[in-house]
């Protein structure tokens, strides 16, 4: 299980993990959860309802970096498990501090859509 508290991330081992969210994906997707409004500098601003992502995005400043980057603007990280609808990703720091049997929280980065899964360890007989 993640973090009591922080359905974002996982601070279980010396690897940490976090849920990462697309921004243009929310574009790119017409997100229903998407908002717009217009500051009172007249700049159009856009953040997730769902507070999927808790950032609130300059919509011309996201369109000008994704026009510079291939598209891409980078990821933000998720303040909750993302939404089917998301495009997320599972991003870890220090990668090399990972133990040898691997992941100790393997359901943190199940998928968000479909039936979840779980692993366990099974005793053999030696």
């Amino acid at each position: 299980m993640a973090a009591a508290g922080d359905s974002g991330s996982c601070r279980l081992c010396r690897v940490y993990c976090d849920w990462t969210i697309d921004p243009g994906g929310c574009v790119d997707g017409a997100c229903p959860n998407l908002y717009a409004y217009d500051d009172a500098a007249g700049r159009r601003v856009v953040g997730c309802v769902e507070r999927v992502f808790t950032a609130e995005i300059d919509l011309a400043v996201l369109t000008r970096v994704r026009e510079a980057n291939g598209g891409r603007f980078g990821p933000l990280r998720a303040a909750r498990r993302p939404l089917p609808v998301c495009r997320s990703a599972v991003e870890r720091a220090y990668v090399s501090r990972l133990p040898p049997a691997g992941c100790v929280n393997p359901e943190f980065a199940e998928p968000t859509e479909g039936e979840p899964f779980r692993v366990t360890a099974v005793p053999r007989n030696v």
